[in-house]
């Protein structure tokens, strides 16, 4: 998503920000959906965007093609690109952990409410 979001000046799926629309996105990904990218993205970088994410993290580019290809296209700093590649891994390992925080408190209601209607139906395990 970190190339998506250099290609874009976006951040895919914005809106989707109550913790049912969260769980929306992810069922969305899970299933291979991922945003659309415009047709003035130069197509070597779109093909790189596209295959970072693949569903099979085996097929996925390498990070040497990666960064290759990023310099190639001058979209790399090219003095330190390991540093910007570690703040965008940062950013999104951040994102990442506060997605799955969203996702355990999910899990947490829908036990408890599970718990609540099974209580007030008198089943008891």
């Amino acid at each position: 998503m970190a190339l998506y979001e250099v290609a874009t000046r976006n951040i895919p799926w914005s809106t989707f920000k109550s913790p049912q629309e969260q769980y929306q996105l992810r069922q969305m990904i899970g299933q291979g959906i991922r945003p659309e990218l415009s047709d003035d993205i130069p197509g070597e970088f779109s093909n790189l965007v596209k295959g970072c994410w693949n569903q099979d993290s085996k097929t996925r580019p390498k990070i040497k093609h990666v960064l290759k290809v990023l310099h190639k296209l001058g979209l790399m700093n090219q003095t330190n690109p390991v540093e910007e590649l570690i703040d965008n891994y940062v950013t999104t390992i951040t994102r990442l952990e506060e997605e799955m925080e969203i996702l355990r408190k999910l899990r947490e209601a829908a036990e408890r409410r599970a718990e609540e209607a099974q209580a007030s139906a008198g089943i008891t395990y």
